[in-house]
């Protein structure tokens, strides 16, 4: 939904809530992505056996670029989820301690039962499933496709929801 159109939140509580949206993290380049973004470029200028001020393939550096936002992006998520788990693993400590009822609040008890997951839980799903797919494309590679082209297949086969 647009910015404009999304007018029925309440107004943030306190200053450091001002100006963020529920459910985006911040995409204005700042100076980590572009940072990565120049350093993966001149690589990459490298890697075509362009000269250093050579200007790279409109398509080449959108995808630097996207995948610069992308990796810093995922590691703020990274970052703010286990400062978010540990806040949470502080507060059921802290209540387990301070509880002199027989039963804790089911809400508690709910942080407890999910706090005991561990984060291999849930990835060694998609770490089987990631194995799966490069079998998959080093299999279409051996075939003969070039590695672009096996990539091209894997990635339509996902979007099409064969994996």
């Amino acid at each position: 939904m647009p910015a404009a159109q999304n007018a029925t939140h309440a107004a943030p509580a306190n200053d450091a809530e001002a100006g963020t949206s529920n459910n985006a993290v911040p995409t204005a380049p700042g100076p980590l992505v572009r940072r990565i973004t120049r350093e993966a470029t001149m690589q990459m200028r490298r890697q075509l056996g362009l000269t250093e001020r050579a200007r790279l393939p409109d398509g080449i550096k959108h995808l630097i670029d996207a995948a610069a936002r992308d990796i810093v992006e995922n590691a703020l998520e990274a970052a703010v989820a286990r400062e978010v788990t540990g806040t949470a693993e502080r507060v059921a400590r802290s209540a387990r301690r301070g509880s002199n009822s027989v039963s804790p609040p089911s809400d508690l008890s709910l942080l407890e039962a999910g706090l005991s997951l561990r984060p291999s839980d849930f990835s060694r799903p998609l770490l089987e499933k990631a194995k799966a797919l490069a079998a998959n494309k080093n299999a279409l590679e051996a075939a003969g496709f070039s590695r672009e082209e096996a990539m091209q297949i894997v990635v339509a086969e996902i979007a099409a929801g064969l994996h």
